[in-house]
């Protein structure tokens, strides 16, 4: 089978040009009297369109995606080109040179090196200064002064343009600015249209046919390969639903890079929201791009290649909030499906089958036949969505014998199974789940969502909140965003409804929660994750104990283990005072470990009480005790185990030791020995023979267990701490 790869383009005509992350403001030179004349300039060689025209015939054979551009390769940096001039009052330098591409239809740059300092601003803008891209800063760095990395700008549609750099006056670090390639437009760009698919049958995604995709939509993006090539992509969600900026392609787009092997991207742009605003097609798009990309995972045998993004779209200014598509790994097929996508590089389209696809080739593809609507090439990697809107596969091509066209409708579609995609290897690097399912979760279906990157807008405060109130900030709310806060039991709030801080008191004790959701025009409602917090004093209702009924007599004498119900809730941030009763008992050592407690005592008799109270920043609970006597308790030979560390994370070491006052104990020949927790949950279990021995604790969580070490008829309980 051929494949024709489908390859997206954006050609934007505006004031700004296509938007990267950048600062979006005008070149410190406009506002200055420069001669611009005096400006160096570097003209380039026309490229050799003979021997280009017959490489693209080849590529096309061999299903690369189609080049609009071709890279000049150039040594163009700030020491060996251009020319520094000092600005009027001591206010900083700037350094520009001139690129001129005689003939190009548009010019954009890739840097091997690119590392700009703190305060510095770097620019690229046509000459008649209508197109603008930056201004570029410490934010756009991939590297250090050490290891700058790679870097790419988008295209501007002129063949001459300038780089400037500013370095600001209190700055003596200098940039590093390598220009290696520029990439010469020469084909699928006219300075007012925008890629080159067929109108005759495409249709734009705000068309009444895309109406109900409008969430969708915004996932897809338009991806400039390497520079000189297009292809479409889409974010995926993952089982976290964190907003990891993971983006679904197809393998054949890669051009060489690989997961393993060639993985890093650093010259890759993608266009956001690339899309005519009606169901006409119009002019003077300017959509906003990001820079680099790592592939995580990569697998011809379903053409898919999941990237990781360098740069989020809610690193741009204004932010973007897009959506995550949802997907479905059943090999079932959908009874309707549609693809979003940018045939030939152009604005964003769709297309709709109202039948199933079928399995194609190997099984590995499904087959789909569009009744409205149509794929070209530059619509590679596009997603191929279900009847309930979730992802099932991404475009690999059309059969050389069939292709789909508008003068052939009814040609197939192939899409590479996302079913497929998923667990086809036992290299994580060749498959989706590691990746999509990092929770091990094993959904068979995912639903799409509106989200913001871990951490990119997050709530902050603290842990505990008093009846004397509490502040909460919500970090990081996007330019045009309202708050809509909510809390859980035994909490109130006493601010505004979305005020940021916004002020919550404690009605009652108890563990709760405290939720923003942000209200955007652009992507409606996303709800972030909860924030755990403990409202008010501690709960303490009672002790327990002895625990466990299994109690552990040596040389030392009789140890003991209580604890407090409830446990102790980690949020509420308790402190625990233990203490004995009658007050003038001297015979007993105490060890205490928050909520619980171990007591061994030499020399036993009658009865004691063991009291308890909790405490936290909001204050102390009543104290609370339990009554236990010694009237029946035997003593028992003279042994005892003992283990370390403790608290521990990673090992223990349990040794027994016999004293000199038991020469006659008579030593088990293997010991049972367990793992459990203050409710008798076995975690861990194995036989032991030797002394002393060590077992692994590192699968535990934090918290309070016990070691039961069970010989005989006899059963020795070890109080543990686990604390990674």
């Amino acid at each position: 089978m051929k494949k024709y790869l489908l390859t997206p383009v954006v050609f934007c005509i505006s004031l700004i040009g296509f938007a990267q992350l950048s600062t979006n403001e005008v070149p410190l030179s406009f506002k200055e009297n420069l001669n611009r004349d005096s400006i160096p300039q570097v003209k380039l060689s026309a490229p050799d369109f003979n021997q280009i025209n017959k490489q693209d015939s080849i590529d096309n054979l061999n299903g690369l995606p189609p080049r609009f551009g071709y890279g000049i390769e150039v040594n163009l940096t700030t020491e060996n080109s251009g020319k520094w001039v000092d600005l009027p009052n001591s206010r900083g330098r700037l350094w520009q040179l001139e690129i001129y591409s005689p003939g190009a239809l548009s010019i954009n740059l890739l840097y091997d090196k690119f590392y700009i300092p703190p305060g510095g601003k770097f620019f690229v803008y046509s000459v008649d200064k209508k197109k603008i891209l930056g201004a570029f800063t410490e934010r756009n760095n991939k590297g250090d002064k050490i290891q700058p990395g790679a870097f790419a700008t988008s295209l501007i549609l002129k063949d001459r343009i300038i780089i400037e750099y500013f370095n600001p006056s209190y700055s003596n670090e200098i940039p590093i600015i390598s220009v290696n390639k520029v990439v010469h437009g020469y084909k699928y760009i006219t300075p007012f249209n925008f890629g080159d698919s067929d109108d005759s049958c495409e249709i734009n995604i705000n068309c009444p046919l895309g109406e109900n995709w409008q969430d969708e939509k915004t996932s897809v993006a338009l991806i400039v390969v390497d520079g000189t090539r297009w292809c479409t992509g889409s974010l995926i969600n993952n089982t976290l639903e964190n907003g990891a900026p993971y983006l679904l392609t197809a393998d054949h787009c890669l051009c060489g890079l690989d997961a393993i092997t060639n993985p890093y991207a650093t010259t890759w742009t993608f266009l956001w929201n690339y899309e005519s605003p009606t169901c006409e097609n119009g002019t003077d798009f300017n959509p906003p791009s990001t820079s680099g990309a790592t592939v995580i995972a990569n697998n011809p045998a379903s053409d898919f290649a999941l990237l990781q993004l360098d740069e989020t779209p809610y690193d741009l200014i204004p932010s973007l909030c897009l959506y995550y598509n949802g997907w479905s790994r059943s090999n079932n097929a959908a009874s309707n499906t549609t693809g979003i996508h940018h045939p030939m590089g152009d604005i964003k389209k769709i297309s709709v089958s109202y039948s199933s696809p079928s399995s194609y080739g190997n099984g590995n593809f499904w087959q789909v036949i569009y009744d409205q609507g149509i794929v070209e090439r530059g619509s590679s990697g596009s997603p191929l969505y279900n009847q309930s809107s979730r992802v099932v596969g991404q475009l690999y091509g059309t059969p050389q014998n069939d292709p789909i066209s508008c003068q052939n409708p009814d040609g197939p579609a192939i899409y590479g199974k996302f079913s497929v995609s998923w667990d086809n290897s036992t290299n994580s690097k060749r498959r989706l789940k590691d990746w999509l399912d990092p929770i091990s979760s094993i959904p068979l279906t995912l639903n799409g969502a509106y989200l913001f990157p871990a951490n990119y807008c997050n709530i902050s405060g603290p842990n505990v909140v008093c009846s004397s109130g509490a502040s909460f900030t919500l970090n990081n709310l996007p330019t045009g965003c309202t708050i809509e806060w909510s809390s859980g039991q035994y909490l109130a709030r006493s601010s505004p409804q979305g005020s940021n801080p916004c002020t919550f008191t404690a009605t009652s004790n108890g563990s709760s929660w405290i939720q923003a959701t942000i209200n955007s025009s652009s992507c409606g409602s996303i709800t972030l994750p909860k924030k755990t917090v403990w409202a008010g004093k501690p709960i303490l209702n009672s002790i327990a104990g002895p625990f466990p009924p299994y109690i552990y007599k040596g040389c030392t004498g009789q140890q003991y283990t209580f604890y407090t119900i409830p446990a102790r809730d980690p949020v509420s941030q308790s402190s625990y005072q233990w203490m004995v009763e009658p007050g003038y008992l001297s015979w007993y050592f105490m060890y205490q470990y928050y909520d619980w407690v171990t007591i061994v005592f030499n020399d036993p008799s009658d009865y004691y009480q063991v009291i308890a109270r909790a405490s936290n920043t909001c204050g102390n609970t009543e104290w609370k005790s339990t009554l236990f006597s010694f009237k029946y308790i035997q003593i028992m030979d003279c042994y005892y185990f003992s283990m370390y560390p403790n608290p521990a994370s990673e090992y223990i070491t349990i040794t027994l030791t016999v004293t000199e006052n038991d020469k006659d104990f008579v030593r088990p020949s293997e010991f049972n020995v367990q793992i459990i927790d203050n409710v008798g949950i076995s975690y861990y279990s194995t036989t032991k023979t030797e002394d002393s021995f060590t077992i692994p604790v590192s699968h535990l969580k934090d918290g309070n267990y016990f070691v039961r070490i069970t010989y005989g008829n006899k059963i020795e309980s070890l109080p543990l701490i686990i604390k990674h």
